[in-house]
C-alpha cells in the first residue's frame, strides 16, 4: 500500500538533520514521514590565524564549533554561543560555553552587556546572515571573523524531488542561504509545498511557489518543530 502521508523534507546538513530528524519523528507520530535530503554540506576550511590574542569567542553555529577543532591556545577561553546546543557543543570542546536563546540580535545585545574581556574572535562559515563581527566593532568592540568551514551546495536528491512532485511536503528552512538554494532546486512541476521558516530572513529567501509558509516564533529548533506540528492536521487517522 502506497504511502501518501504528507513528508517533511530535512534539507539541513546530515548531522543536523538527522538529530533533528530523530526529535520530530518522536512527535509527528503517524502523522508524517520524515525524509532527510541535505542541500548542505560543511567543509571545513583551516585557517592561516593566529588564535592566541582572543580572550573571548563567538559562535552562531554548532558547526563553527566542531569546525575550529580544538587549537591549543584557545583552550579554557569564554564562548558565547546562539542558543542552548551550540553552547554544549562549546563546552565539550574545552570552552567555557555561554548560550544566548534568541538568535543573533540577542547574541549581540548578550555581548554588548557584558562586554567580556576583548578582542573578540567570531569563526564562522563563508557565508553568513548577519555581519556580526562588524556591528561589535562599530559598538566599540574589536571583533575579527575568520572563516573556518564553507557550506557547500548539494543537489536535492532523487527522493526528495519525487515527494515534492507527487504529495504533499513540509519544507522547514534554518537559513536564508538554505532557503535560496532548496528554492532554486525544487522541481517546476513540484506541488507547491507548505514552508516552516526558522526566521523572517529565512522566509524572505524563499523564492519559489509555496501553499503556505509559517514562521516559526522563536529562532531555534524546538520551535520549528512545533511550527510543523501545528502545520498538520492533528486529526490525522494513524
Amino acid at each position: 500500500m502506497a504511502d501518501d502521508r504528507p513528508t517533511v523534507i530535512l534539507t539541513r546538513p546530515e548531522r543536523a538533520a538527522r538529530r533533528f530528524a530523530t526529535s520530530l519523528e518522536a512527535v509527528l507520530s503517524c502523522r508524517a514521514r520524515v525524509l532527510i535530503a541535505p542541500i548542505i554540506e560543511i567543509v571545513p576550511q583551516p585557517a592561516e590565524h593566529d588564535f592566541s590574542p582572543y580572550q573571548t569567542l563567538i559562535f552562531t553555529s554548532e558547526n563553527a564549533v566542531l569546525s575550529l577543532g580544538d587549537p591549543v591556545s584557545l583552550a579554557g577561553r569564554t564562548a558565547y554561543c546562539v542558543g542552548d546546543r551550540t553552547a554544549e557543543t562549546a563546552t565539550l570542546a574545552g570552552y567555557e560555553g555561554i548560550p544566548a536563546a534568541g538568535g543573533a540580535a540577542a547574541l549581540e545585545a548578550r555581548l554588548l552587556a557584558d562586554a567580556p574581556p576583548g578582542p573578540w574572535l567570531h569563526p564562522s562559515g563563508a557565508h553568513r546572515s548577519s555581519d556580526l563581527a562588524e556591528t561589535l566593532t562599530a559598538a566599540g568592540h574589536r571583533t575579527d571573523r575568520v572563516v573556518i568551514y564553507r557550506q557547500e551546495p548539494r543537489p536535492l536528491s532523487a527522493e526528495a524531488a519525487r515527494a515534492l512532485r507527487e504529495r504533499l511536503t513540509i519544507l522547514p528552512l534554518f537559513s536564508p542561504r538554505s532557503a535560496m538554494l532548496l528554492s532554486r532546486a525544487v522541481p517546476s512541476d513540484a506541488r507547491p509545498p507548505v514552508v516552516v521558516a526558522i526566521s523572517p530572513a529565512a522566509a524572505r529567501s524563499w523564492s519559489a511557489p509555496a501553499r503556505a509558509v509559517r514562521i516559526a516564533p522563536n529562532p531555534d529548533a524546538d520551535s520549528v518543530s512545533a511550527t510543523i506540528r501545528a502545520a498538520l492536521d492533528s486529526d490525522a487517522p494513524c
